[in-house]
């Protein structure tokens, strides 16, 4: 599971946090996208990776790139004409 920008053990008290750590106990690995170490990354963070600000959309074009280059995506949800690559 993917947390970018998304801090729910400091921002969201209840359900949401709840059931991440339910699903941290079944064994979903955590990727926490944050800029800051915060709560989120010291209880849930499998890993952490500590993007400068404004550098997200950098991030996000290169895992887009490599998703589709070395065919990691579910082709139902690619079409043509995307062809940007």
């Amino acid at each position: 599971m993917i947390l970018w920008g998304h801090n729910p053990t400091e921002t969201i008290f209840g359900h949401t946090n709840y059931f991440f750590q339910k699903m941290k106990q079944n064994g979903t690995r955590f990727i926490v996208v944050d800029p800051r170490y915060s709560d989120t990354v010291s209880s849930l963070a499998d890993q952490w990776i500590p993007l400068l600000p404004t550098t997200d959309n950098a991030m996000m074009d290169a895992m887009m790139y490599v998703i589709v280059t070395e065919n990691l995506h579910d082709s139902r949800f690619y079409h043509p004409p995307y062809h940007w690559l």
